[in-house]
């Protein structure tokens, strides 16, 4: 497991998943430590604080599933690769494919977590719109131009774009 999620040299995907996870996690804060299988493993146990020790909890949460989503679409991409392709270099997947299937993974999450502060359809299960708030914020796209709560806004994405084939007009 340890090989597939990190180490795997037959495919581009887990270098690209993690340097993607790496350029969106620096959007808003200020280190990034090599990921290991460790952390990947324990990921929800890590424990951010500001400088009064309080923690730090979108912190927390954007580290988990920027953590989670990546590891998971490593192997998801894998098992393709493995399974439906046969091991068939020539048909792996490009590094834009695998590129925009994260930021596509990424931006479901994104998605999920705005549909899940519903309270009206959740109730008391519903997940809190500070702690999305807190979770997603600094790292969405165009961000200056959403209101302060913009979990009821449409269109909103991570702050990253997708590589686009050529072609016209694009």
């Amino acid at each position: 497991m340890e090989h597939i999620l990190l180490e795997c040299d037959k495919s581009n995907a887990s270098k690209i998943i993690w340097d993607a996870t790496q350029d969106l996690w620096l959007k808003r804060e200020t280190s990034w430590s090599d990921i290991k299988f460790g952390i990947i493993l324990g990921c929800n146990l890590a424990i951010f604080r500001d400088n009064k020790g309080r923690k730090k909890e979108g912190k927390h949460r954007l580290f988990s599933i920027l953590v989670l989503e990546s590891a998971h679409l490593i192997w998801k991409i894998r098992c393709e690769r493995a399974i439906k392709l046969g091991n068939n270099s020539k048909l792996y997947h490009s590094n834009k494919e695998i590129y925009n299937r994260w930021l596509k993974a990424i931006n479901n999450r994104l998605k999920l977590d705005r549909l899940l502060t519903d309270s009206t359809r959740f109730g008391k299960k519903a997940t809190k719109i500070d702690k999305v708030l807190k979770t997603w914020s600094g790292i969405l796209l165009n961000e200056e131009n959403l209101p302060d709560n913009w979990i009821r806004q449409s269109g909103v994405l991570v702050g990253m774009t997708s590589y686009r084939p050529p072609g016209r007009n694009r």
